[in-house]
Order: structure tokens, then sequence, then C-alpha cells
């Protein structure tokens, strides 16, 4: 799809079942008084942006890489020995950088997947790193000698021995001085009990190639930002100003980039002020973030000037057709998953602040030993149809669009949140809304309506949102699915379809605009910032607000059915039925009495 010329028309043409994933901004705005006052809006882009991923390896990243597959060889696949390798490596990278670190650099011979086993935890494998093994009769060679080398625990003889064998199989002393030199255990030195088992093994890896000296090369570049941006001042509900901007440039570079010449970097000049590469004067140039369509320069009417705007918005949308979108959405979570600052859904109740009580849920270094089971499986989470034990992960690959794999090696995506949500949905229906609308609304409610509802609620009302949030780098997002419900067109009856058929949705539609009439006339009167009058009694108001429920009032009542249900437990129903038809109502009370139920049966019992 071409480039978008002016969202305002454009968006007409937009397809009305893809819906519109809206990535936030920061505005940074200034009013400028004079003979023509202005207001100077900036627009920045947010983190989950941001693609600061590096595809090649550094030196030092390869060589990490290179002691963590050989600390896993010698574990003989043990996992527990294997943790400690990962430890390091996730530690010094973040699991998600250290992922994708193995993923692309992994021994040649023996493959990953034919590693050698240990019989027992405490046998040593000794491990020879190489990108060129010998000959196969050298290789024998050297693989005997430092088996004996390292049985021999440091005594001469035996040291003899084993030195004069090798010597005799390559050749000479100097060749098996080059080969002993060249190939050595990377962990001979470890200790052991005697009597342990000892093999000797090669780890054939890549040929080291031109890798990168440090692990950031390049520019960080702003990531699917909208062809153009436009702007509206509103007040009193009214779009007053409403601006289009230029168009974005892209890529949108936000970091200076190590591997540009030296004349094109971000230094000091003679009197120590920034000059900054052409590609980021966007950044701190006021004239140039207008031109590369991240800021405005909107003209006011002194009215204006003087009295500002209650609300300003920045919104623009990016000219993609839904498949490629989806791609370019994937790709961008690939990369921040794969950089150092990492990728995660966010489990329900996680912290995101500090507090004197305890810490937020992000750390600067991930705990290793939780992303380490992650690590070594494919896929953390099963995709199933069944829609009330889809993993949290699942959820979000279905409703942003986008494939299986999007999600399938995120940290923490095959939680059970939203499952969770739904469970205990349909486990508190039968004693809240559902025993509300059986039992005591009955019959204004037939069953059928009831049963709608039910599977309504169960299946969409989350409190916790129909989308796990998810983290990127430090900071949390939430993903609220939204629509302008007021604008809906909903299908008629005749159409067919949807949860309980479209009449009941119709219905429940209507009903909830009603509510929601009734929600806006009562939220006027709750107090917020600006409101008209005692500015001190409202602020007493807004500090004694509660964001949660601090009471509750409850009403005892039962029906003749709940009555005789819980007599039948203790095996007195029928008994108690019989005595009732026959008018004993005295002697049915003594016979609940003696069972602990006090009072007389109702009167819709007696009668």
């Amino acid at each position: 799809m071409p480039k978008i010329k002016d969202p305002r028309t454009e968006i007409s043409f937009f397809r009305d079942e893809i819906p519109i994933l809206m990535m936030p901004v920061r505005l940074e705005t200034r009013f400028r008084q004079g003979p023509a006052p202005e207001l100077l809006v900036r627009v920045y882009p947010d983190d989950c942006s941001i693609d600061s991923f590096e595809p090649e390896l550094s030196a030092s990243e390869i060589d990490s890489a290179r002691k963590y597959w050989l600390a896993v060889y010698a574990a003989g696949l043990f996992p527990d020995q294997e943790r400690g390798a990962w430890r390091a490596l996730a530690g010094a990278y973040g699991s998600g950088r250290a992922q994708f670190i193995l993923e692309n650099f992994q021994p040649l011979d023996p493959p990953p997947t034919t590693r050698p086993k240990k019989s027992r935890p405490e046998d040593l494998l000794l491990t020879i790193a190489t990108d060129a093994a010998p000959s196969s009769t050298e290789a024998d060679a050297l693989l005997a000698y430092w088996t004996a080398a390292w049985r021999a625990q440091g005594r001469a003889k035996e040291l003899e021995l084993a030195r004069s064998t090798l010597v005799g199989v390559v050749g000479g002393d100097k060749q098996a001085d080059a080969l002993l030199d060249r190939y050595t255990p990377s962990n001979f030195r470890t200790k052991g009990a005697a009597g342990i088992g000892v093999e000797t093994i090669f780890v054939v890896f890549p040929p080291a190639g031109k890798a990168k000296t440090r692990s950031w090369s390049r520019a960080a570049t702003a990531e699917l930002m909208p062809d153009v941006f436009v702007f509206i001042g509103i007040n009193g509900g009214v779009e007053e100003v409403v601006e289009l901007g230029e168009p974005v440039i892209t890529p949108l570079v936000v970091s200076p980039d190590p591997s540009a010449p030296e004349a094109l970097q971000l230094r000091h000049d003679k009197d120590g002020s920034l000059i900054f590469p052409d590609e980021m004067l966007w950044m701190v140039d006021f004239d140039r973030a207008v031109k590369s369509g991240m800021g405005f320069r909107i003209r006011l009417t002194p009215a204006q000037a003087s009295r500002g705007f209650e609300r300003v918005l920045v919104v623009g949308i990016r000219g993609s057709d839904e498949k490629l979108a989806a791609t370019e959405l994937e790709t961008l979570i690939a990369h921040q998953r794969s950089s150092r600052a990492g990728y995660a859904v966010i489990p329900q109740g996680t912290p995101t602040n500090n507090t004197d009580g305890g810490s937020s849920g992000w750390s600067r270094t991930d705990d290793p030993d939780e992303s380490f089971d992650a690590m070594r499986t494919d896929r953390l989470f099963t995709d199933t149809p069944v829609w009330l034990d889809k993993a949290d992960g699942q959820w979000l690959t279905e409703l942003l669009g986008l494939s299986g794999s999007a999600f399938g090696k995120v940290a923490n995506s095959d939680g059970r949140d939203q499952a969770d949500a739904r469970a205990m949905n349909a486990a508190l229906w039968p004693a809240t809304m559902g025993y509300w609308m059986h039992t005591m609304m009955s019959p204004i409610f037939d069953d059928a309506t009831t049963a709608s509802t039910r599977e309504f609620f169960t299946n969409f009302v989350l409190g916790r949102g129909a989308l796990p949030a998810v983290r990127i780098g430090n900071q949390p997002y939430g993903i609220l699915p939204a629509t302008a419900y007021s604008r809906m067109l909903w299908p008629s009856p005749s159409e067919g379809g949807g949860v309980g058929g479209t009449k009941f949705l119709d219905g429940l539609y209507r009903l909830i605009r009603a509510m929601d009439n009734d929600w806006k006339s009562m939220a006027g009167s709750v107090s917020f910032s600006g409101k008209p009058g005692d500015p001190h009694k409202i602020l007493l108001d807004i500090l004694g607000l509660h964001a949660g429920s601090v009471e509750f009032t409850q009403r005892y009542a039962e029906s003749t059915e709940q009555l005789y249900n819980r007599l039948s437990i203790d095996g007195l129903g029928p008994l108690v039925s019989l005595l009732i038809v026959a008018g004993l109502v005295k002697r049915a009370t003594d016979q609940l009495a003696t069972f602990g139920y006090t009072g007389t049966p109702p009167d819709i019992v007696r009668k």
C-alpha cells in the first residue's frame, strides 16, 4: 500500500474488520507568545517503537557462546550442570539476547542434538574446542593422551608414558608439542574423585569469521511509525484546530551510529558544544523536526493563545496491508526480544513501580533460573482450539493477528492469567449473577436469556482485560481493545450468528447503552481536579476515593428449592416434604431445630 498522504480522508478506505494497533508517542508542547502566537509541538516515539537490535554477533558474544557450549557438553546431558553455564551467559547478555546468540552460534560436530552423555553426574567429560579437527589418527591419540594425563593426576611416570605413546603415534616431539598446544581441554584442571569415568571429546565450532569488535555497532531506529501525523486541538469537546504534518522520514534514527565515519558522529566542537549528525537533527532542531514530520508549528488566534486547549492529540496511520503490517510487527517484537532489554509478557499482579513495601517486577538482570527451562524448549505453549485453555501467548498472537511463532519464545507467554480469569467467571456465575437472574429475577429473565448471558459473561467479560500486558525493556504496556460503541452497527437478528444469537446481542447492546447513559449522569457528581467549587473540599473528596470496594452489603434470602436441597444433603428432604404436605408445620419446625435449622418454615413452604 502506498504511503498515506492525508489520514483524515484515507482512513475511510480501511476495512472495518481489520483492527488498528495504536502505539503511543510522547508529546512536548510550548506556547510562543507574540504578534503571531504559536503552539510548538514535538513528537517522540515511545520505547515500544524503538528497534536497537544487533543482528551480527560481536567477538565477545561468540567467545561467550563458545564457553557456554563447552560447559554444556561437559555437563553430559545433566540439566543441573547445564544450568550454571546458562546463568553465566544470560547474566551477561540477558535471556533474550543469550537465546539469540545460541541460536546463531552452535557447534558443528558433534551437533547439540547428539551431545555425549555421562553415566553419572560426577563423571568428567574433557572438552577440546576447535574450528579444525586434526586427522582421525591424531585425534584418537590426543583423546587418549588427555584422558590418561588427567587420570595421572600429576604422577610423572604415568604422564611420561602417555606422552611417549602420543609421540609414537604422531611421529616426533615437535609434532606432539604442537598438537598439545593447539588442542587442550578447556576444563582439564577440573578436580574429581578417584575412580570416576573420564572421557575426552572434540567440540568443533564454525570457523572464526570477521566478527564486530563491539556489541553496539548501529544506530537505533523507530519502526512502524505513521506515514504522517495529524494534530488535533480540542476545547469543549470540539476540534478547534486540526493540522496535517509533513511526511515522517524513514528510517527515523533515534541514536548515534557508532560505525559512522568520525565526521558524521555525535561529537563536540572546539567550544564544547554538541554537533549532531544530520539524521539526528530532528531530535534537537525544531524546524528540522517539523520538516521530518515529528513536529508541528500551530498558528493560534489570540483567544486560543490565551485559553489554550483542554486536550491535544497527535495521531497517524501507516499505509500497509494487514499481512505486511503483521510481518513488520512480528519482526519488531522478535528484535526487541533478542535485544539486551528484552520483551516479556507480564504476569497478573506484577508491581510496576518501586514502593516502600517492595520493588517493581523488573530488574536490570533477569532471573536466569526462570528462563533456563524456556530456553530448552522450541515453544513455551501449545496452541489449542479450546477457548478456556488458551495460554496468554496464544491470546496475544490471535488478537494481534500474528503468526503462531510470534510469542512462542516470549518470556511468560505460557502464563494462564487469561484462562484463570475465565475459569473464575465460570466458577462464580452460579453464586452471583446466575443466581440473581435465575432465582431472584425470575420470571423476568427466561432460561434462554440466562444461558446466553452466562455464555457471554464467561467468555468475554474479563476484569483483567482481553489481552495480557507486556514489558519492553523496563516499560510495561497494557493493550486495551477499544472502539466507538456508539457507532457500532449491529447485524439484524435475521442475519444470525453471534454468541447466543444476534437478538440477544442486540438486546444486550441496547441495555448497556442505557446503563452507559446512567453512568455518565452519575459520573458528574464525582470530584476531579479542576471541578468548580471549593478546591479544598474537592481535594479531600478526591483523596477519599478508593480504587476498589471498601464495604459491602449482604442480603440473606433463600428459595424453596434451595431449602429443599440443603435438607436433602442431610437426608431430610423427603421427610420434611411429607410433614409440610400433611400440614404438620409445628412438627416440621421441631425436626428442623434438631438439625440446627431454626425458625418457622417460610410462608411459601407452609402454603
